[in-house]
């Protein structure tokens, strides 16, 4: 297994947004998935939580990390 780190200031196409812009985006999500009444939120490591997070807050549902 390598042990090497990943070095994120080659990454192409990544758009730094603020946190409002982040719960903007989210709030948004929610409002578009939320007429399929999801019972819970899955998220994905990597980045996941924090969204994911939010967005069961937003849609009142369980979350399972």
């Amino acid at each position: 297994m390598s042990h090497n780190q990943y070095d994120y200031t080659t990454r192409k196409g990544i758009l730094p947004i603020s946190w409002n812009d982040f719960h903007g985006i989210c709030k948004a999500l929610a409002a578009a998935v939320s007429h399929f009444q999801p019972e819970a939120i899955l998220p994905v490591g990597r980045g996941g939580y924090y969204p994911g997070t939010l967005l069961a807050h937003m849609l009142q549902v369980e979350i399972f990390p």
